[in-house]
């Protein structure tokens, strides 16, 4: 790779570039305000205003794109605007692609993808969502990014679960609350550090367009990883109600290790909080 561009240089993008600069790697990011840029400039990293909503979109993405041999698509939801404000954003990203010379895309998706169901849930199990959903937004989301699949350009959408890591510990959502449902379902998490190397071995990989499922293997009971978290912070524990539901969604994030010979290192709930 000669050039990556980092479309979204926010808690995972800026990792990420920084990542990919400290080995040796070319890297453009993105913010939407001025007041972000000046932060990639200092690390290394060449800074580009880019704002979805603003009618100069097109223009930015072209000349962001000029010269980039990979992708990196890191746009966050935001589903409580509304999806399609989500989707037309990814809509404007279709033309540049196709007009650049890029090979790589790295489509960056969430676990939420999933419908809400019970089960161990691989790639292989993606079944179409309610329309209108979270997970049928995402999944609207991915195919149009999967569409752009070519002879030319490799795409590869990632599914994080649900990310830790770098001050982000999530003893703090349920600290405190009572009467919590479902404290038997196992959680699905995912550190930054492992989404980081992932990437950037996608990035480096010869494998053709596909997906891949970023979850830590050792899954928790939520009552048990919840409480730990709030522990560890000093914060009070969650209290759950008793639940009988079994272990709810889980998914199951092994095909990477397969194919990429990649490994977690961040594997259980203790790691995932260090």
């Amino acid at each position: 790779m000669k050039r990556v561009a980092v479309i979204g240089c926010g808690w995972f993008g800026f990792p990420l570039a920084k990542a990919l600069v400290a080995s040796g790697t070319e890297v453009i990011g993105t913010k939407t305000t001025e007041d972000g840029l000046q932060q990639l400039r200092d690390a290394g990293i060449d800074a580009a205003l880019l704002n979805l909503a603003h009618e100069s979109a097109s223009a930015q993405l072209h000349s962001i794109l000029a010269d980039v041999s990979a992708l990196v698509v890191n746009i966050p939801p935001g589903l409580r605007r509304g999806e399609q404000d989500y989707l037309d954003r990814l809509r404007l990203l279709i033309a540049p692609i196709e007009q650049s010379q890029l090979k790589k895309l790295v489509f960056v998706s969430s676990t939420g993808a999933y419908p809400q169901s019970q089960g161990w849930l691989t790639e292989a199990d993606m079944v179409e969502a309610e329309h209108g959903t979270s997970s049928w937004v995402l999944q609207q989301a991915e195919q149009l990014m999967q569409s752009l699949s070519s002879e030319r350009l490799v795409v590869t959408t990632v599914r994080f679960g649900g990310l830790v890591g770098a001050g982000r510990n999530p003893g703090r959502f349920l600290a405190g609350k009572t009467d919590l449902p479902n404290g038997d379902n196992l959680v699905n998490l995912v550190h930054l550090e492992d989404c980081i190397t992932a990437v950037r071995k996608i990035l480096h990989s010869q494998q053709r367009s596909t997906t891949y499922n970023l979850v830590s293997p050792v899954h928790v009971r939520k009552d048990q990883f919840y409480t730990e978290a709030a522990l560890s912070l000093g914060l009070p524990a969650p209290h759950f109600l008793e639940s009988h539901q079994g272990d709810g969604k889980v998914v199951v994030g092994d095909l990477i290790c397969s194919t990429l010979d990649f490994t977690y290192q961040y594997r259980d709930a203790k790691a995932l909080l260090s």
